[in-house]
């Protein structure tokens, strides 16, 4: 009876180890799972115009930040009033890239997160034409345009044609 006795609590011991060895084995790789740090975006994300799909984070930084930084050098910001114009430098964006993909969504197309130098249209317009004041243009509506542009970081040739700004007290 005594064999018998020893066996039974061997048996039990022997599965209660296997059960503890398992479950921490196999438990901590399901919690690495559940908790994955290193989460890729989902197939058909962008940023602006940039494809980060099956990217980590800070793939997509690297992508995101070299995709600015052409967009800055290679992009065209013409500025029209009546038969002069100029061109605006694109320098005068603030790319905020880790706030751009903080905020990015899996599988949609994002914006990338962009402001503009305060003083950079009021030091631009007045280069551009003495008949147009900073005054007489709506700059808000200006400075909305052109970042909705920057956000998508449209690479076409932008033309901005400063009569559309224009608040009415100039005349056209």
């Amino acid at each position: 009876m005594r064999k018998q006795h020893i066996s039974k609590v061997f048996i039990i011991l022997l599965f209660s180890t296997a059960y503890m060895l398992g479950f921490s084995h196999y438990g901590s790789l399901a919690i690495n799972n559940i908790i994955d740090t290193e989460n890729n975006f989902e197939a058909n994300t962008t940023i602006g115009s940039i494809n980060i799909s099956n990217k980590t984070a800070v793939e997509a930084k690297d992508l995101v930040k070299q995709g600015t930084e052409k967009w800055k050098k290679d992009v065209v910001i013409e500025f029209t009033y009546k038969e002069t114009s100029a061109i605006f430098d694109a320098g005068s964006f603030l790319f905020n890239i880790e706030k751009s993909i903080g905020q990015a969504q899996s599988g949609r197309q994002n914006l990338v997160e962009v402001s503009l130098k305060k003083t950079a249209i009021e030091e631009f317009i007045p280069s551009l034409s003495g008949k147009v004041t900073v005054a007489s243009i709506d700059q808000n509506k200006l400075t909305s345009d052109l970042l909705a542009s920057a956000a998508i970081l449209d690479d076409g040739p932008l033309v901005f044609q400063l009569e559309k700004y224009l608040d009415g007290s100039e005349e056209q």
